[in-house]
């Protein structure tokens, strides 16, 4: 982990700090021009499309960044084939989707917008199902800039794009425009960043993608439904309006975990790859000093998160959006397990295991779900919230017995951070 590490380090965090300002800025804008409940209406289809992405995805990036194979043409050939397929398989689904998704929220205003408004978005699967490998090429030798800059902007046309439509005309198309606008412009970048890909299948190419993703299948799956869960109960607690102001103290504070969980897929697991490839006896090591780095910036503004979230809804949102304050204080902190968790959920796929995270994701779906049916029958909308905090907790100690066996638990960075954080947010509270 030298000094291709840390420019791609360097890279992916700038690249996450302007997508994330770019995205917060255009969420601002979009809740003073278009109503909350169009904005929680395509929040709820968002939510069932990264569910299809995920139940479909069988580790075709990671299998090139961690396989030996991944720098020859006839593997990510197979790969891309394998690739263009999904989003094909994906964008049919989206059409039974739709009407069924309008039945299940049919109690609620504008629900039957989802028979057309499912299949309109999952689009996007269709187009970004054929964009390049060399994505993956790229970040498996830590290149990161190319990448970054197509990412970033494709990011402002889109919302660019969303923004000047929901000025002109403040409705669901907008919308649509923007999500649409984004793909096809990252995916036609895609295939200027390296090597055209065609359609190839190479048999044992295709057995080591599938054989590498195949507990990566299950454990995305049980990452949507445990990170998911709470979106698709929350339009029957608090309808799709309720759910958009949800969703903006969730995007706020998920931000620093995201950046997380980014720096881990994009620098640490192809450089620990590398390393436990070579067998390097300073895995540990070096694992312990990019956590560091990861974590306390990473707290530090959580905390800062914790200390002044309603002041920041209140002086940023409109008024409808004011309960997002008290949310958002209570997500961050939820969200400092999550940050220590995220720098070292990348060190378990590098040593080539994908069984165990999956078995971490159903866990926490099974850990969430219980906090939520407690949360709601002793709290309601307040106890759901409150439950999801605890579940969050609880996650943490099963990460660690997980960690300990495979020797990543680092209790002398873990344990200060988590009674750091403890002491700090017991005294903003109690204040």
């Amino acid at each position: 982990m030298g000094s291709r590490t840390l420019r791609g380090s360097a890279w992916i965090l700038g690249g996450h700090a302007a997508g994330q300002l770019i995205r917060f800025a255009n969420n601002i804008a979009l809740t003073h021009l278009i109503a909350p409940e169009l904005i929680g209406l395509i929040g709820i289809v968002h939510v069932f499309l990264a569910g299809l992405y995920m139940m479909s995805d069988f580790g075709v990036g990671p299998a090139i960044i961690q396989n030996s194979r991944g720098d020859e043409q006839s593997f990510r050939d197979t790969a891309w084939t394998l690739h263009v397929t999904r989003g094909a398989v994906i964008w049919l689904l989206t059409f039974p989707l739709g009407p069924f998704l309008a039945w299940i929220y049919s109690a609620d205003p504008g629900a039957e917008h989802l028979v057309w408004l499912v299949p309109t978005v999952g689009t996007t699967a269709l187009i970004g199902g054929l964009h390049s490998t060399a994505i993956y090429t790229l970040n498996r030798f830590l290149r990161m800039r190319p990448i970054v800059i197509l990412e970033v902007g494709s990011q402002l046309i889109g919302c660019a794009v969303g923004l000047c439509w929901a000025y002109l005309d403040p409705s669901l198309w907008a919308l649509v425009a923007g999500v649409i606008c984004y793909q096809v412009t990252h995916t036609l970048g895609s295939h200027l960043l390296g090597t055209r890909n065609r359609l190839c299948w190479d048999r044992s190419a295709a057995a080591a993608v599938t054989r590498f993703g195949r507990w990566i299948w299950l454990s995305t799956l049980f990452t949507w439904m445990a990170t998911q869960i709470d979106r698709l109960v929350m339009p029957t607690i608090l309808y799709f309006e309720g759910l958009a102001i949800y969703q903006v103290a969730l995007l706020i504070a998920g931000a620093v975990p995201e950046a997380a969980h980014m720096l881990g897929l994009r620098i640490l697991f192809p450089a620990l790859s590398d390393l436990v490839r070579r067998q390097d006896p300073t895995f540990g090591a070096k694992l312990r000093r990019a956590r560091l780095l990861m974590v306390l910036p990473a707290v530090v503004a959580l905390l800062g998160l914790s200390f002044g979230g309603e002041a920041l809804i209140d002086a940023l949102y409109p008024n409808h959006f004011h309960d997002a304050g008290w949310m958002l204080r209570l997500f961050a902190i939820a969200a400092i397990p999550q940050v220590l968790i995220a720098s070292s959920w990348y060190a378990l796929f590098a040593m080539g295991t994908s069984f165990v995270p999956m078995c971490l994701q159903a866990a926490k779906l099974v850990l969430k779900a219980a906090g939520m049916t407690l949360g709601y029958h002793f709290g309601g909308a307040h106890g759901v919230i409150v439950g999801l905090l605890i579940a969050e907790a609880a996650h943490y100690p099963v990460i660690v017995a997980v960690w300990r066996r495979y020797g990543l638990f680092q209790p002398e960075l873990d344990l200060p951070v988590l009674l750091g954080g403890a002491i700090a947010v017991g005294a903003t509270f109690w204040t």
